[in-house]
């Protein structure tokens, strides 16, 4: 009977050594390898929902100027639609589209109105398409992933770059969801820039971008801007865009 039991126990603790040294070899990728199947699940996103704060901080004569920015919402790529809530400082715009045909807009408290969708329409509004956005990205970071480092944090990775390398200010621009392409900022030098990505350990699909930033103008470095990107993504290839409950679509809408 003794012999029996210390069999058992001798079976039980090599069945528990081995689930423990599994659980223990799991090692952290390289910035590198989480970097590649980071890109590679952004190739595979159609559709997600995101939110996106921005702070920008200008300094210009002394005298600090503060605005804030949200674009909130869900958005299917290919073919594009949309269903975005956009605010800067007082003024609120919803944004909805559910084929490149027809756009609908509406401010503040105002009805919606519709506009027909031109390429030209279409490419001003692809910048809110944080999926395009994110996926030009992707040369960039495979070809810059050294750059960061990777840390875990529970159920997730943490990539994280912090530096003043001049080819960062692009991704900076390209982080700007929904604000067109921000052409104002190419006349500024990058002073320093902490990017702070966190993905899912499970399938390494984005769960939020952190931005910090600093930026001073070319031919006045007095003048000074400060930026904070927040940006969270959730509910990827899960959801679909819905139509305002508040728009009525008629032959005259």
């Amino acid at each position: 009977m003794k012999n029996t039991i210390k069999k058992l126990v001798f079976i039980i603790t090599i069945v528990f050594l081995s689930v423990s040294l599994a659980g223990c070899s799991t090692k952290t990728p390289s910035s590198q390898e989480a970097i590649d199947k980071y890109t590679e699940a952004l190739k595979n996103i159609k559709s997600e929902t995101y939110n996106s704060d921005v702070t920008v901080k200008d300094i210009l004569r002394n005298k600090e100027n503060t605005y804030k920015f949200n674009i909130n919402g869900t958005i299917v790529d290919n073919p594009l639609a949309m269903n975005l809530n956009i605010k800067i400082d007082e003024t609120a715009l919803s944004l909805y589209m559910k084929n490149s045909n027809s756009l609908y807009v509406k401010q503040n408290s105002l009805s919606w109105r519709k506009y027909k969708s031109s390429s030209e329409t279409l490419e001003r509004f692809d910048s809110a398409n944080k999926i395009s956005r994110d996926k030009e990205n992707i040369d960039f970071l495979k070809n810059n992933a050294n750059d960061f480092k990777v840390e875990e944090q529970g159920d997730k990775y943490v990539l994280t770059y912090s530096g003043s390398d001049t080819k960062y200010k692009d991704f900076l621009i390209s982080s700007f969801i929904g604000f067109g392409e921000m052409s104002e900022f190419k006349r500024y030098d990058l002073k320093n820039i902490t990017i702070k990505q966190t993905i899912k350990k499970s399938s390494f699909e984005p769960v939020e971008l952190n931005i910090t930033s600093e930026l001073t103008y070319k031919y006045d470095s007095s003048v000074k801007s400060y930026i904070e990107i927040k940006t969270t993504t959730s509910n990827i290839n899960l959801t679909k865009v819905v139509q305002p409950e508040d728009l009525k679509v008629t032959n005259n809408l």
